[in-house]
């Protein structure tokens, strides 16, 4: 195979690294081991996994028999290793940074040969799509494939010097590091839950629980659930039907989306009914404050109604579980969570296949709760925080995921197509766009067909979700007034630079006026709007309006809709005009200006920052003048990699420039 020009470097390099990368089958740059021992030596057993090189007895979870007469492949520290049978195709190198150890003989054994770096090959390797679909070759018939050493050898890589090998790695091994770190956290806090359940409940039939809050003492008392709530079951196939389905209307919660215990926070992807049907389905409205249970399958998982999903329906494998008597809702979500209240439900489900549970289950579970309020609502804060901090560690480490499959995906060298795809209608380009953002990390929600107002409640909503503090919102939701103050602070900043300052200011002033807040009410609190540093990780959301609705200032001009926004924390940072193989990215550029002129990028929409034209062979990039500026076309530009070459297929753009760091950094643009 000859290598084009364009295939020979990275979409990504380092500074000061500019030669190309050569094609090299594996053999002529690895060296397999065979040095064998046995048990005698004293070298403990290893085991080769897709979690990495562990100890067999770790894996196992048993001590294993010691044998003198077996011979083992002795793997020396920074050598690497490998299982080399597979029961999906799916083979993990892994380098021994443990201690010299052995594996099976079955397991090669291999080095870098000189002027290589092992660990770059390794990442390469495993991070590979070309590497999955060679072993996916390698299947001979039967169950499992097999991958020996020789045939690994045949397996082409591309290589550069050994200096940009090492830098590739050693930031990769950052990367690393940063998600073992973030994964062990996220494991000590769910562990800490975990044992504060059991420590902040009563266990075994006593009255009260091992630790309490201080000034607490009285007796839990027994209850059951359903003289403390009100239980509903969701609406029969006979009221609600798949052909009452619309796709813009009021969101139904389905047993499908809380299996985790977590509920989506938009109504992307949900079913929907009608404006006429949700009036005929009244009593199926969900509150904040509810908790819901499935009928069938998981049914031990409990999920509470958070304002974001308040008037909202259910559906009819769904139960409502609605306190009364002022008891504390999160207190009630929390105390169903433990496992001895998880596993009285299991043991009185019905069906083995599939458990199944109904009103009179959960009316007779049986409950230990305090009869004060107060400490209701205390434990109900502690384990909401508890909760908040396990949630934003688990989104740290998704991010952190997706930032290393990017950077792998950018720095090392694979089989680029050289044909643009092309798209014969605009909608399929626009859906292929949006599941690319998806993959890259812009997953946090697809808002569709949603007006400025809706919008703009989201943005409150994820206002509420970062500033739940007792010194911000008090938990208490942003009201339309709060939210009119702040839409008042876009609206006087007028200019560009200054937008752009409000949304790099990280926080914003607002004066409370929710009664609920009694802590805060009539006080001036700062709630965190955007940091422009906290990249992928903390409180950062990454959500895109496909299709979002544009009210005309003139009476006489239809409403318009724009095909893509990006946006960072609830506000619309970019914005995307579409077209589809064949059509120039001028009438793109045209349509945008048009908007502009007709005054649609005003109110929340003024917060764009960055315009983008495309079409699946050309892209262009160009701020936003605001109302007062014009546009112009000599500072529309194109995409460029670090040879300064224009990037014209539209997945490379949009891998770069509408990557969530590049975002981060166009929002800067005024600065």
């Amino acid at each position: 195979m000859i290598m084009q020009d364009n295939e020979k470097k990275p979409a990504l390099r380092f500074k000061g690294f500019t030669d190309p990368w050569e094609q090299r089958k594996l053999g002529d740059i690895t060296v397999e081991l065979s040095e064998y021992a046995t048990q005698e030596l004293g070298l403990p057993l290893l085991t080769s996994s897709r979690s990495g090189l562990m100890y067999q007895d770790e894996y196992r979870d048993s001590r294993t028999t010691k044998s003198t007469e077996t011979l083992f492949s002795v793997v020396p520290v920074g050598t690497c290793t490998y299982r080399h049978m597979s029961d999906d195709d799916v083979f993990h190198m892994n380098i021994n940074t443990l201690e010299k150890g052995l594996v099976s003989r079955e397991y090669p054994v291999f080095e870098a040969s000189k002027g290589n770096n092992l660990e770059f090959l390794v990442q390469h390797i495993n991070s590979s799509e070309e590497f999955k679909a060679f072993c996916a070759e390698q299947k001979k018939g039967g169950t499992r494939t097999r991958l020996y050493y020789n045939t690994l050898c045949q397996f082409t890589v591309r290589v550069p010097a050994l200096k940009e090998q090492a830098q590739i790695s050693q930031c990769l091994k950052k990367l690393d590091t940063l998600i073992t770190l973030h994964q062990r956290k996220h494991e000590k806090l769910v562990n800490i839950k975990k044992s504060m359940l059991d420590k902040m409940f009563p266990q075994n039939g006593v009255s009260v629980p091992e630790i309490r809050f201080k000034g607490f003492t009285d007796p839990w008392e027994q209850r059951k659930l359903g003289d403390i709530s009100e239980i509903k079951t969701g609406p029969f196939g006979s009221t609600l039907h798949a052909d009452d389905y619309v796709s813009d209307g009021i969101p139904i919660i389905t047993t499908e989306h809380f299996k985790t215990g977590s509920l989506p926070i938009d109504k992307c992807g949900l079913p929907q009914v009608s404006e006429n049907d949700f009036s005929r389905l009244s009593a199926y409205i969900l509150n904040a404050g509810d908790i819901v249970f499935s009928r069938v399958g998981s049914v031990d998982i409990n999920a509470l109604i958070t304002p974001f999903q308040s008037t909202w329906l259910f559906s009819g494998r769904v139960l409502r579980v609605r306190p009364q008597n002022k008891n504390s809702s999160q207190f009630l979500h929390t105390l169903l969570e433990t496992e001895d209240v998880k596993n009285d439900i299991r043991t009185r489900a019905v069906g083995q296949t599939m458990p199944s549970i109904n009103t009179e289950i959960l009316k007779t579970t049986p409950l230990r709760l305090p009869e004060s309020t107060l400490e209701q609502e205390q434990l109900g804060k502690y384990f909401l925080n508890l909760d908040t901090l396990i949630t934003l560690h688990q989104r740290k480490l998704e991010k952190l995921v997706q930032i290393r499959k990017a950077f792998a995906e950018r720095c090392f060298l694979q089989s680029r197509k050289e044909f643009v795809m092309a798209f014969t209608k605009e909608a399929d380009f626009e859906e292929a766009v949006v599941k690319l953002l998806i993959e890259r990390g812009w997953k946090d929600g697809v808002l569709k067909n949603y007006t400025e107002q809706q919008l703009i409640q989201n943005w409150a909503n994820i206002l509420f979700e970062n500033n739940r503090g007792i010194d911000r919102l008090n938990d208490y939701p942003l009201t339309d007034g709060e939210m009119q103050q702040i839409m008042e602070q876009v609206t006087n900043a007028k200019t560009p630079m200054k937008l752009n300052k409000f949304i790099n200011g990280k926080s914003v002033l607002i004066k409370r006026d929710n009664p609920d807040d009694k802590l805060n009410f009539g006080k001036e609190v700062s709630l965190k709007i955007y940091d422009r540093l906290e990249i992928a990780a903390g409180l950062s959301r990454y959500q895109i309006a496909e299709q979002p609705k544009f009210p005309t200032k003139s009476k006489i001009l239809n409403d318009r809709r724009g095909d893509l926004m990006l946006l960072i924390n609830g506000m619309p940072v970019i914005h995307m005009e579409l077209k589809k193989s064949g059509v120039s990215i001028i009438k793109a550029c045209n349509q945008i200006e048009k908007y502009a002129a007709e005054g649609i990028f005003t109110g929340l929409f003024s917060l764009v920052q960055i315009f983008v034209a495309m079409n699946p062979e050309e892209t262009v990039y160009f701020a936003n003048p605001g109302p007062e500026g014009q546009f112009n076309p000599s500072y529309y530009f194109h995409w460029a990699d670090f040879y300064n070459e224009p990037m014209n297929d539209w997945k490379d753009v949009t891998t770069a420039l509408l990557s969530i760091p590049m975002a981060h950094m166009l929002s800067l643009i005024h600065i």
